[in-house]
């Protein structure tokens, strides 16, 4: 299993950091154990922390209308998730379920927020990694919409070839 440290490099929002912003970092991170079939969150349960895999694995994934879940992904050591719980608070948008074993850190909003009040230097780090994660999660998404998109207008309505898709924004 990784060091608190080690597994901290591996997540993009901590992987820039000196030895000893990690040390402040790992120190308000806190360790937890979870076993195989845990749900650590559900979709719309209140967000306040961000999660690190030190070892074993977390499925990420989304109900669809009837009923139907979709994985987003499944996650391993070093990998974070939960941060958008950082940025906002409010409910988490997918579930995620301890898939193997689970050794994971959990950093508090709040823990997080002092860490970028008492170093200003840290927090911009921070802060800046954690928009750059984000921002790479946005794209992919739009890019995976993207395609989904255009198979639907190659595919068109049932029954019916060529035309155009009407997608609704708002």
């Amino acid at each position: 299993m990784a060091s608190k440290g080690d597994a901290l490099k591996q997540c993009p929002i901590f992987a820039d950091l000196s030895s000893e912003e990690q040390q402040k970092v790992a120190g308000s991170a806190k360790e937890k154990t979870f076993q195989e079939g845990s749900t650590l969150f559900t979709e719309n349960m209140a967000g306040q922390s961000l999660f690190v895999i030190r070892s074993g694995s977390v499925k990420i994934s989304k109900m669809l209308g009837e009923g139907d879940e979709r994985t987003l992904a499944l996650l391993g050591p070093g990998e974070c998730f939960g941060e958008m719980a950082i940025v906002d608070g409010g409910p988490r948008t997918t579930s995620a379920v301890v898939v193997k074993k689970a050794e994971v850190l959990t950093l508090e909003k709040k823990d997080f927020l002092a860490l970028c009040d008492g170093n200003p230097k840290l927090g911009y780090k921070l802060m800046g990694n954690l928009a750059r994660l984000i921002v790479k999660r946005l794209r992919g998404a739009q890019d995976k919409l993207h395609a989904a998109l255009e198979r639907a207008l190659k595919r068109g309505p049932q029954g019916v070839t060529g035309g155009s898709l009407d997608v609704p924004i708002s």
